[in-house]
């Protein structure tokens, strides 16, 4: 029998992949976040105690960079939100899965019933509007209508 060696970011990946598949009252679903918040910040602790040293050969991977080719940069997330539409007498959760300035990459709780625009309500954020850019699958990419509100200025 032979074991299939992963590292903590595979790890991580995985059991994010699971989480987003699991119905949003699972029982299972709390463990599931701590287990990944724990090794999210093992991973980060690690990259910062490898940065302060010399890298021995075993521990370099060769990566090359990547044409970056979106206006904004997107950063990975796993937020929860809310999809409002009808002027506000539907909703449904969803996944945020990615995020940058001008839009964002969503994971609704059923696909088939999200209109081609609606209210984004992020938990930690203000409310978007948003319109659904692509579909692939279970994921849409939406461009915000609108820039981030600008708070007042002194």
């Amino acid at each position: 029998m032979q074991f299939q060696t992963r590292s903590k970011a595979q790890v991580v990946s995985d059991l994010a992949t699971k989480l987003l598949q699991l119905p949003a009252r699972h029982p299972n679903r709390p463990t599931l976040l701590r287990m990944i918040e724990g090794l999210r910040e093992e991973l980060r602790e690690h990259e910062r105690g490898v940065g302060n040293r010399t890298r021995t050969g075993h521990e370099t991977q060769q990566s090359f960079p990547l044409i970056e080719r979106r206006r904004f940069p997107r950063r990975r997330a796993l937020l929860g939100a809310q999809i409002v539409f009808r002027g506000g007498l539907c909703s449904m959760d969803c996944y945020i899965v990615g995020v940058s300035e001008g839009g964002a990459t969503l994971r609704p709780d059923d696909p088939i019933v999200c209109p081609k625009e609606f209210i984004l309500k992020p938990r930690l954020e203000p409310p978007r509007e948003c319109e659904v850019v692509w579909r692939r699958g279970g994921l849409f990419g939406v461009r915000y209508e609108r820039p981030y509100p600008v708070t007042a200025q002194k």
